[in-house]
Parts: C-alpha cells; sequence; structure tokens
C-alpha cells in the first residue's frame, strides 16, 4: 500500500515495473467493483503509487507520465441497482486529471452477484454486448490516437 514513509526509503521495484506497464501500452480498460458507492481502497492506491513521480529519477520524474495520453476504458459491479455509477464518475474524473482520455461508453454492472452463470459468464446478453461496446470504443479510440 502507498505510504509516503516507505516512499522515502525508496519506492519499490514492484511500483516502478507497473508504472513501466501503464507506459508501454497505449490504452487499458479497468473494471473494478464499487465499495460504499466509491472507488475501492487497491484501485486508488494502485492508481497513486503509478502517478508518484520519482526523485532523482529522470525517467520517472514526471508523475502524469505511465498515463498521459492514455485510452481508457471504464466498467464497474456492483451488488446494487446502480451498478457502479458512481465510482465510474470518480475514476473518470480521477484518470481524467491523470491525462487519459476515457472512453465516452461504460458499463456498470448492476445485481453483480447474480449476473454471472455457473461457468463464471455473464447470463444476460444484454450486459454481455454493453461489456463488448466498452472494449470496441477503447480499441476504435486506440487507433485513431495512433494514427
Amino acid at each position: 500500500l502507498y505510504n509516503g514513509d516507505l516512499e522515502t526509503r525508496g519506492v519499490p521495484e514492484a511500483v516502478v515495473r507497473l508504472k513501466e506497464i501503464f507506459y508501454a501500452h497505449p490504452a487499458c480498460i479497468i473494471c473494478s467493483p464499487e465499495y460504499n458507492g466509491g472507488l475501492t481502497g487497491v484501485l486508488k492506491n494502485t492508481i497513486d503509487w503509478v502517478s508518484r513521480p520519482i526523485a532523482g529519477d529522470p525517467a520517472w520524474s514526471n508523475g502524469l507520465k505511465p498515463f498521459a495520453g492514455k485510452v481508457l476504458g471504464i466498467m464497474s459491479a456492483s451488488p446494487g441497482a446502480l451498478g457502479g455509477i458512481r465510482s465510474l464518475a470518480q475514476l473518470d474524473l480521477l484518470m481524467t486529471n491523470l491525462q487519459c482520455w476515457v472512453a465516452p461508453r461504460r458499463f456498470g454492472l448492476s445485481k453483480a452477484g447474480e449476473a454471472f452463470d455457473a461457468q463464471g459468464q455473464l447470463s444476460s446478453e444484454a450486459s454481455h454486448k454493453a461489456v463488448q461496446a466498452v472494449v470496441e470504443q477503447t480499441l476504435w479510440a486506440t487507433r485513431k490516437f495512433q494514427a
């Protein structure tokens, strides 16, 4: 977990590797549950670590480097009827602040505990199509931005 005291002793190697992974890809899709109407602590913590500049490291002195210009698709899941839309709004704001282009199409899976069959697949064809639409728009935008 992010900890300023830990950071002063040196950024963990796993954090640098995670920065490299984010930087290496022009796009990603974040799909996360909603906890108490917001982002999960683990997701927020991951974003915090990846966006931290590393003092004295010319490659990572800019905290925006892993995110700036990335295309991002976002999805959420919740046991409630809203499907995590409140966390999507928070994630959109956070990632836009980190200079990502967040795809306008997004999906929130409501009643997530009931949404999957015994094989772990989405039961609803409409939900499956909504997920596919987010993926397709994210890929479309990535191709446009790379052109």
